[in-house]
């Protein structure tokens, strides 16, 4: 594999990941179902008016100037709104609420579901109408478009001079049900499916069963390394992809040789010549970016492995935290592993506290009504489900160092279920208290076949 070590990300690109639900029919009726996730060139204000408040239902009742709608960073910009929903659809339909001054809209395009080409809709401009209102776009050639996944919205607001304020988007779709009755008929609900996500890397090789690890709005001017080690013997393959999908893979590293990890849930991992290592900067000074980490098996193999990401900082101006958002893949509930993850503090000031979020950035609760959480590992008051004071175990870090594990840091180990697959869990990485610091994150993963 490729052994170019630094790489350069810039782009520019706002995004909120999370899971909402489609309202399922009975086959030969449509689904409709509203925005699960959301990207934008620019938005108002990274808390009300950001992209992420165009998702779910439509909660803006009144016309007007609301944070419950995204709006873009300038009244007169030229920018882009891409959503995209939980369930792929043959569209026929695509409904945009609008909240605050309509008729921006210059026209949509629709993202396809397994080449992610962009299909142009003609004759989809808003002209204007009430507020608030609903642009409804139909497709009459649904026969002829391909199973699609996301909308791009392109607004000028340069002639009205004020913002576009949009609140939801409601695609409206027939699924692909030959695929869903054969999905649903296997003895194993996992056969059939990819059991990861597919890389091609920069020298041509590839592997098919990734798990996907993606960094929601990772800062810019600082360097990163992350390192994938692999239990038993497994090869792993590390690829680190920017918002357009490209970035560079990494297999067999020869710094990262001398990376091991000792975890509740690991074990001893001793250092491997098979370790992979991609060290990366944004550089873009604007604007921060989503990062995604893919690890899968060379040659497509099994096994287990850990994933270490350096370089993250709790600051005052994180605000709710770092969110890292893993894509529950067939191959993860296949290897019978949990989804394990750690905060470990680099400085012993800082006090690590992982959470799973909803899309408010609000934490989520069990049926028992407890928090799925955890401040200090191993008290069972302070941390959901089974966990292990990190007292005694350990990571390794760059320039052949170890860091400890300590009794304030960190972990949650994730139940993963055939059903699943295809969501995400999402973990804010935060202080428990007023303070801060630099710390490590490591994920324990499997990759089985079904």
């Amino acid at each position: 594999m490729h052994t170019v070590k630094r790489w350069i990300i810039a782009g520019l690109c706002l995004t909120s990941l999370w899971v909402a639900g489609a309202t399922a029919q009975e086959e030969g009726d449509p689904i409709r179902q509203w925005a699960s996730s959301a990207t934008a060139t620019s938005e108002y204000s990274s808390d009300g008016w950001n992209a992420m408040q165009a998702t779910g239902e439509p909660n803006t009742e009144e016309c007007g100037d609301y944070r419950t709608a995204w709006a873009s960073a300038r009244s007169n910009g030229v920018d882009t709104l891409t959503v995209y929903f939980e369930t792929p659809v043959y569209p026929t339909q695509v409904n945009i609420h609008q909240s605050y001054n309509p008729g921006s809209i210059t026209g949509i395009s629709l993202i396809a579901y397994e080449s992610e080409t962009t299909i142009t809709v003609n004759n989809s401009a808003d002209p204007g109408g009430p507020c608030p209102g609903v642009l409804t776009v139909n497709l009459l050639e649904a026969d002829e478009l391909p199973l699609i996944i996301g909308v791009n919205i392109e607004l000028d607001q340069r002639e009205i001079g004020n913002w576009n304020e949009i609140d939801a988007v409601e695609l409206v779709g027939y699924m692909d049900f030959a695929a869903e009755l054969e999905n649903s008929n296997s003895d194993n609900a996992l056969e059939g499916l990819p059991l990861g996500r597919s890389v091609t890397c920069d020298n041509g090789e590839s592997f098919d069963n990734g798990i996907e690890v993606k960094v929601v709005q990772m800062r810019t001017r600082s360097i990163y390394t992350v390192t994938a080690v692999g239990l038993n013997g497994f090869d792993p393959v590390l690829a680190v992809l920017g918002e357009s999908g490209r970035g560079l893979c990494n297999d067999d590293d020869n710094t990262a040789t001398f990376y091991g990890a000792g975890l509740p849930t690991t074990g001893d991992v001793p250092p491997s010549n098979l370790s992979a290592q991609i060290i990366f900067e944004n550089r873009d000074t604007d604007a921060f970016s989503d990062i995604t980490f893919v690890v899968g098996g060379r040659n497509n193999m099994s096994g287990e492995f850990v994933l270490i990401v350096e370089g993250m900082v709790s600051s005052e101006a994180d605000g709710a935290g770092d969110v890292f958002s893993v894509l529950v893949s067939p191959g993860m509930v296949a290897s019978g592993v949990n989804l394990n993850a750690y905060m470990i503090s680099v400085t012993e000031v800082f006090d690590p506290l992982i959470a799973t979020i909803d899309a408010e950035y609000n934490f989520v609760q069990d049926d028992d009504k407890n928090y799925i959480a955890c401040d200090d590992a191993g008290v069972e008051s302070l941390c959901w489900g089974e966990s292990t004071n990190l007292s005694g175990f350990y990571v390794s870090r760059s320039e052949n160092r170890v860091l400890p594990g300590g009794s304030k840091d960190a972990m949650l180990s994730m139940p993963l279920k055939p059903d699943y697959v295809g969501g995400y869990y999402n973990f804010v990485m935060r202080s428990a208290g007023n303070t801060y610091g630099d710390y490590i994150v490591a994920f324990h993963m499997g990759i089985g076949e079904p």
